[in-house]
């Protein structure tokens, strides 16, 4: 009796993890993989330093860039589909691989909700942080970012950021 329940448990899960891997050719919101063009350098044409350049990208790079790292298990459905909707959302919301085509009204509002959103702990979500405990800056380094990167200052009838 013991190991016929055993063998209706590995059954079972033999039985889901091919039926994982036969989804994952489906992506039912699109794929975002295609249609990326990774090579595009994030915030190209912008004024920002090369430190917040980085910290952007380094922070809010995979899902809201075309330079999307995807771990070994964003390829096997259900979770697959959860990490395409993420950024899917993302790169609607804000794509900065697509940053030289936003107008300088764009711009400036895009910075301004992303100081706004990290500032009130909005970004990263709590679901994407748990999985990517880096992804998320310290209390320490928000403030320090914000005090000396994020002041703006117009120079030569442009607005920037240091």
């Amino acid at each position: 009796m013991h190991l016929m329940k055993r063998a209706e448990i590995e059954l079972a899960f033999g039985c889901l993890l091919s039926a994982s891997i036969s989804l994952s050719a489906f992506h039912p919101g699109g794929n975002p993989r295609s249609g990326a063009k990774p090579e595009v350098p994030v915030l190209e044409g912008s004024n920002l330093s090369a430190r917040v350049r980085v910290t952007l990208e380094s922070k809010c790079g995979d899902c809201h860039s075309d330079k999307t790292h995807y771990p070994i298990y964003s390829h096997i459905a259900p979770v697959s589909w959860m990490i395409e909707r993420d950024v899917r959302e993302g790169r609607n919301a804000l794509n900065l691989s697509q940053w030289q085509s936003y107008g300088d009204e764009d711009r400036i509002k895009a910075l301004t909700r992303i100081a706004s959103e990290v500032h009130a702990m909005q970004m990263p979500p709590r679901n994407y942080a748990m999985f990517h405990p880096t992804a998320s800056p310290t209390f320490a380094k928000v403030g320090a970012f914000f005090s000396r990167s994020w002041r703006p200052v117009c120079s030569r009838g442009t607005f920037m950021y240091r």
